[in-house]
Formats: structure tokens, sequence, C-alpha cells
């Protein structure tokens, strides 16, 4: 009996079945390999790190003539071993962090934190290599930013790995830097870590935050030589974070990496379920205090009751963040700089956004009719200090209906 003659198109339907079920028991193949590599590279961090330790432990040793005078040929192996010890283990522990991460076995420890305190500690951690190339550093930023939840070692080597790259690329005498503001608009914490060294091709940006991709081609490249892996490190631990990073440059004039993450709106739920997920719906309440330590106190205080919080300094920075989102509530200091609590809380009252949040003051319970003052203001519920966090967790469970 004839077989029965299919059409073009059966046929081709047919045919491409076959292809994308081809395609799916490969790339299962290849996702399982890659998926051991990165598991295998996981685990290997005591093997890789623990016998060059010991390396460069000894090296140290034998340079600083523990173990008996060393002549200066012999002082000068011993620092190009030491180097290249330094060097080596940078690679390895990039190299480990990545695979971890891809892996999926990378955990992070978050809290809530002052985007300024991490910008100090990663410029400690960079000075020496930019006094070292004779690249001034310049930052700007201000003690009054939002707290940002972050992991503040893995955040640090974001911003190290950055920096590290810009004084890199930065010919001595030149300037690089890093600045950092909030753009209240959109809820996050800008970080710009710009340089005026020699750029980067536009060709080569697709590319720059994959591993082993060097930052650029040419002499200086290869001079510094490297395996590519700190800014694709960076991209995954900024990823990590529920944030972005790009990057905008211009050969011969320089680069700026732009990082930015939310500000505090998620925190743990502390609701029983003990998964840790974030609460997006828990109540805004917004911060103005006179001094930064005590308001961040109070800030991380209320973030681990289940509060989201953002933390603002005196006069327009409270009206700018309601710009996106009005908050359940607002605490504020009686100290506040210039205008004082209850004429900063009067004029807060005067915009149509805030006028109907409830408010409550902070004061020193020495002085006399400041609670009736603080009401008359507009004030809900005046707390003298010191301020005992059951004490105010109950009142903002009054005012927050």
């Amino acid at each position: 009996m004839k077989p029965i003659d299919e059409d073009p198109q059966s046929v081709a339907i047919r045919q491409l079945r076959t292809q994308v079920a081809d395609l799916q028991v490969a790339n299962a193949h290849l996702a399982a390999t890659l998926h051991a590599r990165d598991a295998f590279l996981a685990t290997m961090s005591h093997e890789l790190r623990t016998p060059l330790s010991s390396i460069l432990g000894l090296t140290e040793i034998l340079q600083d003539s523990i173990y008996g005078p060393i002549v200066p040929r012999q002082h000068g192996a011993l620092t190009t071993i030491s180097a290249n010890g330094e060097h080596l283990l940078s690679l390895i522990n990039d190299l480990l962090d990545l695979a971890k991460i891809e892996a999926g076995q990378e955990q992070m420890s978050v809290a809530a934190i002052q985007p300024a305190d991490l910008i100090v500690a990663s410029l400690d951690l960079v000075r020496p290599l930019a006094l070292a190339r004779h690249v001034h550093l310049v930052a700007s930023t201000s003690w009054d930013l939002p707290l940002i939840q972050v992991d503040a070692r893995r955040f640090k080597q974001i911003l190290v790995n950055l920096l590290s790259n810009a004084i890199k690329f930065t010919s001595g005498g030149s300037n690089a830097g890093i600045e950092a503001h909030a753009d209240l608009a959109h809820g996050t914490v800008v970080f710009e870590v710009w340089d005026s060294g020699i750029g980067i091709p536009e060709s080569q940006l697709p590319r720059l935050f994959q591993p082993f991709v060097q930052l650029s081609d040419g002499v200086l490249a290869r001079d510094e030589g490297g395996t590519g892996l700190g800014l694709a490190l960076v991209a995954r631990l900024v990823e990590m974070h529920g944030g972005g990073v790009t990057l905008r440059s211009e050969v011969g004039v320089g680069s700026r990496f732009t990082v930015e993450l939310p500000i505090v709106t998620q925190i743990a739920d502390d609701g029983g379920t003990g998964d840790g997920r974030a609460r997006v719906d828990a109540p805004l309440v917004l911060v103005a205090g006179g001094e930064r330590a005590p308001a961040v106190h109070l800030a991380r205080g209320l973030l681990s009751a289940g509060y989201r919080c953002a933390v603002v300094d005196a006069g327009m920075a409270a009206l700018e963040c309601v710009r996106a989102e009005a908050p359940a509530a607002m605490l504020i200091d009686r100290r506040i700089a210039d205008l004082g609590g209850l004429e900063y809380l009067r004029r807060l009252h005067s915009n149509p956004v805030l006028a109907g949040v409830p408010a409550i003051i902070i004061g020193a319970t020495t002085v006399s009719g400041d609670a009736e003052r603080a009401r008359d203001a507009g004030a809900c519920v005046y707390l003298g200090r010191p301020i005992h966090m059951p004490e105010l967790l109950t009142a903002l469970a009054e005012v927050i209906r």
C-alpha cells in the first residue's frame, strides 16, 4: 500500500518539534554541567585558599628576618613572591565568590545601613592604592541619606572594586571619586563612581559585565592584566541586593559607574512565618531627626519591629520623600535645628499630602508644657526622652489605623 505523502507544512512542523526537543535536552545537560562546575568551585574555597595563605604567611616571616637575616637579592625575590601571591589570592577569591553566587550558595547578612558609612569605609580601603598611583580621591555625599538594606561586607566589596578600577585607569595627578545622593522620586539611593581616565569604547560596553572580559583593550589593559572577573562580580552582587548597575563612558574623558539600590522599604516579615520574606505592605514611618545617630537608632528599632522607614533631615526632604509614597505616620524630633520640631510639623501639615498624617513628637520630659504645645501644633502623641521602643511601638499602633 502506497504511504500517504505529508504536506510540506506538516513535515516542517515535525522537524521543528524534533529540533526543539533536542535543544531542550542539550540545554538541560548544559545547565547540569554548569551547576556541577559552580558547585565544585564553590566548595573548593578551603582547598585553594589554605595552601596559598600558608605560602604568603611564610613569605612574610622570611621578609621579617625571623629565621635569620636575608640579603637584598633574597628580599627582592620574596617581595615578588608576596606580590604575585596576593594577586593570585585576589583572583581566587573573585572566582570563588562568583562561583558561589552562580551556584546559589552565597548567603548575605543584610541590615539597614547609612550609605555614607559604607563610602567612608570603602575609601579607607582604597586610599593606599590611590596614594601609590598619585591619584586624588574626591568624595561627595551626605550623612542624611535614607538607609539602605545591604550586606555591609559585600557592598563594600562592590564599592572597593569600582573605586580600584577607577584608580587603576586614571593617570597620576588626575582625579577619581565617588558620589551618593537620594533619588526619592524613584525610591533609590544612587552611588556613582567616576574617573578621569582612558574611557571605554562603546563597542565594549555590552560585554563589560561578563566574566573574563577585561575593562579595556590596549597597552594599559595589558599592563594591568586581570581576568575581568571584578565587574562581573559587581553586577551579580548588585543584583542580589535588588539594585542595578549601569555605565556611561567616553574615550579620553573617563567613565562613570552608577549603582542604584532601593531605599529601606522592605524588612523581614516577623508575622510568625519564619521564612524571612520581605513585607512590601508594611506601614511607612517618616523619621525626621535633628541628630543623625538617634534618628538612625530609632529607624533600626522600627525596622526590626516590622515597619518601613525613611530617615530625612529637616527642610524640604520630608516633602520630597512623600512624592513617592505618603507615610502612615511621622516621627519628629523636637530639637530640629532652625525651625524647631513644632514649627516643622505645622509646615508639614500645611501640605495637602501630609495634612492627615498622624505625628509623634519626641522631646525632653523636663520642659513644662511641651506636651500641650506639641498637641496644639498638631501632634497626636508626645514622647519624652529617653525613648523606650515598646512605648513608641504602642503609640504607633494607636495612631496608625
